[in-house]
């Protein structure tokens, strides 16, 4: 990490390359997924970008570095694979033929207050999972952090499914009718809940009997704020499909400012029980934080939709057949 900071701080001037360059791949991507074409050359080029990546760090590694300087030839081979991502993204952009609207400027300045509610949202997110290790690290110190930082990558396994959920639901969300919205998102709800439930109970249970074995005794303490983080990361697996569905219906504000009330009272928690009950108060604080936000969003789903929050947690005649189909249909 030392090292890291060291070259960002020697050489800023091809960091900020980096980044425009970055920017320019984000932009590119964005404008080719808009086309049935694009989305595959995207995939593609993605491939591309990381086998050259890997390939042009192998060959500086091997070929050209006597001692191995493996930052300066991971930086580089970075550099490299994004520069020609961005070459042929322009490239393949330029073979699309566009227009500019009447409405450009109103389009542009919709699409920018979208953007900052979104950014608002991603960064509120970062924060909600990171705040708390920076603020273990200046309370306890670094091996307190890296017993916690193994407790928090066990209880984030939970999250990996309830994720990759959201994000199909969020391209889905866009076509749908209202009613068919919600009645997809509470089925989700329930089936994200009852998996979750199930999970956790037995990552609680072998949580103890595996944190030793696989990192060593040092790293027993981790089993505490494990188990107290498991009831937060539930909730943070629920948080996933609900927000997905405000920002796949054009109100990604509504997400963001559930997440930063979360960051809020994870923040305000943690000077509290930090100092008290060190990494396990740190747990208690995520954990609470979560459980708030998904509170918030059923409360706001309560007064925009005007639905019951426990229908999200009961399961109708209709909502089991639909589970049945689904399951024998992805079974054939």
């Amino acid at each position: 990490a030392i090292e890291i900071i060291q070259f960002v701080i020697n050489n800023w001037l091809i960091v900020y390359f980096g980044i425009f360059l970055e920017i320019v791949c984000y932009y590119w991507t964005a404008v080719l997924m808009t086309y049935s074409r694009g989305v595959r050359v995207t995939s593609y080029l993605a491939g591309v970008r990381g086998v050259s990546q890997l390939l042009i760090f192998l060959i500086l590694v091997y070929f050209f570095l006597d001692e191995p300087d493996k930052l300066w030839a991971a930086i580089t081979a970075y550099f490299i694979a994004l520069f020609i991502r961005a070459f042929f993204s322009i490239l393949e952009v330029g073979k699309i033929k566009m227009t500019i609207p009447a409405d450009f400027i109103s389009l542009n300045l919709k699409l920018y207050k979208y953007g900052a509610a979104t950014l608002l949202f991603n960064l509120s997110v970062l924060l909600i999972f990171k705040i708390d290790t920076f603020m273990i690290s200046e309370a306890l110190g670094y091996k307190e952090l890296g017993i916690y930082s193994i407790a928090v990558a066990l209880a984030e396994v939970l999250l990996m499914i309830p994720s990759v959920i959201g994000v199909a639901l969020f391209a889905h969300f866009p076509s749908m009718k209202n009613e068919e919205q919600i009645l997809l998102l509470k089925r989700v709800f329930f089936a994200v809940f009852a998996m979750s439930i199930l999970l956790s109970i037995f990552l609680y249970i072998i949580g103890p009997i595996i944190i030793s074995p696989l990192f060593g005794e040092a790293f027993s303490k981790a089993t505490s704020p494990f188990q107290i983080l498991l009831p937060g990361i539930v909730a943070m697996s629920l948080n996933y499909s609900i927000a997905n569905y405000f920002a796949g219906t054009g109100r990604p504000i509504i997400a963001a400012i559930a997440f930063f009330f979360g960051v809020i009272i994870n923040i305000s928690l943690n000077f509290f029980l930090i100092p008290k009950y060190g990494i396990s108060g740190a747990a208690i604080a995520s954990s609470i934080s979560y459980i708030c936000v998904t509170i918030f969003f059923l409360l706001t789903l309560k007064k925009l939709n005007k639905i019951k929050i426990y229908e999200f947690l009961s399961l109708k005649y209709d909502d089991f057949l639909y589970f049945k189909n689904t399951f024998y249909k992805y079974k054939s």
